[in-house]
């Protein structure tokens, strides 16, 4: 493997004001990485002097601390004025100066705060009348926030540490530099690393980074499972593509949650042998440049104003009742079955094989609608979730990317024109979705399917379904969902609703479900709902079609194992590298690493241990 190929991932942790130098002096005396984030100011020019002559000395880099406060938008009052001293000491020590923290959490602000934090907030989005207005309101907010940082002199480029890292493609939108994804350890965290990755590449970043906020939202209980939590996170975000990785707090005390620790706790202690440990494997194991590998990616719809993190109103609008989260932005609660394994009970697995538990290849990407072409083809499926607002540019993507041999996956909810914040269905095209689905809206009358579903065929994309006849029992009988009248221009019908065991014989009365249609070397898939994938009676059948979807895409090298393992795929030109990380805390875990159809080898993790894997050549290159 070429040397020019692989990179040292930088780590380290944040440095508080008032410690000075002394954290910098820690992270070198126990070899804690390479990179600090200077926080909790207000630093002063004597105390950014050092940083900078300490960085410069031992070859480290330092992040400026953020000068302009969240809630009003100007200089905070420890910087306000910014001195002269201090642009020209950033500047003189510009060659160890990594970049400048700006309006973090931003999605916090705009989406996910309750109104009690932001309430009087003079950088709050003005009232919107719909969605798109809202969506503009929201990154002209960050477009002036950045105007104003330069304006003042800060220092670029500017980086954003934001919580909920589908925020990320509003925030680079805008004209951020980079986002650092503050891991603050929920069930979105695999959505966050997905959401920063998928929009760190569409926006042409090289990097994105990771505030590792263990202190904060880690726990509190300093037990063995606190400790185990901590370091595996570490190598999860070493395994994800992040570079930098650091600790928000932690390294010189804890005091958060009850808790008071000073620098030579023990608490304390285990805390920074950890961070030692990933910036011993990272100096030791460089990773190949890039992000690693994705086949699936999950598109981010045009006007989706949701990012998570107990989010209620969508686009700031938190007093507007119009703008309240529905089953629009539930459906993104699926994104989670794609790092879960099946159960051993489920009926509509299929193959002598299940590499559920994880993606194909370990990442599904999330990438923004406005991504350039060139990145949808990188991808073997498109899979919608979340709100969409159809418009001819996104249409037309759509169109060259399953021509050209993708697979996609969308509700016909996803093909509403609507900007209004209620989401009303409002066909694109007056409902003429024949060129990409083969499939006409008769007329605007909808109806609800009356039970559940039957499977009566397969698509071409290999997705495997259970056709077990049209005497059966309806399945997905979950309350059913509005449908529309469809005329097939094309397509083939895959599913139709019933509501008896008994049909005897597939009939053109029965009201079409699911439709597939071939189009150039690829294929669309619709579901025919005008309810979004969040609502009760479409997720699981979505669901379903989602893991479908995953498991049909026939790439290599393919994990088979419990989902408590994680995998990544890196490209170094004519080889690739695999990381294996076990999550358990306790427990080996053996799994089978499929190489290629033929060939599979047993693979056997130590509770916590990174596997690492070089594949030399072509021979084990993605198909």
């Amino acid at each position: 493997m070429s040397e020019n190929l692989l990179q040292k991932v930088r780590t380290g942790g944040m440095s508080e004001s008032g410690y000075g130098i002394t954290t910098l002096e820690t992270m070198k005396a126990e070899k804690l990485g390479n990179y600090t984030v200077l926080f909790v100011g207000p630093w002063t020019p004597e105390k950014i002097r050092e940083v900078g002559e300490f960085c410069r000395r031992e070859k480290k880099r330092f992040v400026m601390d953020e000068m302009v406060n969240r809630l009003t938008g100007e200089l905070t009052g420890s910087y306000e004025p910014i001195s002269k001293e201090v642009l020209d000491i950033l500047s003189e020590y510009q060659d160890v100066l990594d970049g400048s923290l700006l309006m973090c959490e931003y999605g916090g602000l705009m989406f996910y705060w309750p109104q009690s934090t932001v309430a009087g907030s003079k950088t709050l989005p003005p009232p919107a009348n719909d969605i798109a207005e809202a969506a503009a309101n929201t990154e002209k907010q960050m477009r002036e926030a950045l105007d104003y940082a330069k304006r003042m002199g800060l220092k670029a480029p500017f980086f954003c540490i934001e919580a909920c890292g589908v925020a990320s493609s509003f925030i680079y939108r805008a004209g951020i530099d980079r986002v650092d994804l503050e891991v603050i350890y929920t069930p979105e965290l695999e959505r966050g690393f997905s959401a920063v990755k998928g929009a760190s590449i569409a926006f042409g970043k090289k990097f994105f980074g990771v505030d590792m906020a263990m202190v904060w939202y880690g726990g509190n209980q300093h037990d063995e499972l606190w400790e185990k939590r901590w370091k595996t996170s570490l190598f999860h975000a070493f395994l994800r593509g992040a570079d930098p990785i650091y600790a928000e707090h932690g390294l010189m005390d804890y005091k958060a949650l009850g808790k008071n620790f000073n620098t030579d706790h023990p608490e304390v202690k285990r805390f920074r042998k950890a961070v030692a440990e990933i910036a011993g494997y990272a100096d030791a194991h460089p990773r190949p440049a890039g992000f690693p590998e994705a086949a699936v990616a999950i598109i981010h719809g045009r006007f989706d104003g949701f990012a998570g993190a107990g989010q209620t109103h969508l686009w700031g609008q938190r007093t507007d009742e119009r703008f309240r989260v529905g089953d629009a932005e539930k459906s993104w609660e699926l994104f989670e079955r794609l790092y879960r394994r099946r159960s051993w009970e489920n009926r509509e697995r299929f193959g002598d094989t299940d590499f559920s538990g994880n993606p194909p290849l370990g990442q599904a990407d999330i990438i923004p609608f406005d991504a350039p072409d060139e990145l949808f083809a990188r991808y073997k499926a498109l899979i919608f979730l979340g709100r969409n607002c159809m418009d001819r540019n996104l249409y037309g993507k759509l169109i060259r990317y399953v021509a050209n041999g993708g697979q996609l996956l969308m509700a016909a909810a996803h093909l509403s024109s609507s900007v209004s914040p209620e989401g009303n269905f409002e066909p694109f095209n007056d409902g003429d979705w024949s060129e990409l689905f083969g499939v006409k809206l008769k007329n605007r009358n909808y109806s609800k399917i009356p039970y559940g579903i039957k499977f009566k065929d397969e698509p071409p994309c290999r997705w495997r379904f259970p056709l077990w006849s049209c005497n059966c029992d309806p399945k997905y009988t979950d309350g059913g969902f509005m449908s529309g009248d469809f005329e097939l221009c094309g397509a083939k019908t895959l599913a139709v609703a019933s509501d008896r065991f008994v049909d005897l014989q597939w009939r053109d009365d029965m009201s079409p479900v699911l439709f597939a249609n071939s189009l150039g070397s690829g294929c669309a898939v619709l579901l025919n709902s005008i309810e979004y994938p969040g609502a009760s009676g479409v997720k699981e059948l979505y669901g379903f079609l989602l893991e479908s979807c995953c498991q049909s895409i026939d790439v290599y090298p393919k994990l088979e194992a419990s989902d408590r393992l994680r995998y990544a795929v890196y490209n170094s030109g004519s080889e690739r590298k695999v990381y294996i990380l076990n999550t358990e805390e306790h427990l080996t875990q053996s799994a089978y690493l499929h190489l290629s159809a033929e060939e599979k080898e047993v693979i056997t993790l130590a509770p916590g241990e990174m596997y690492e894997k070089t594949l030399k050549g072509n021979d084990h290159a993605m198909v």
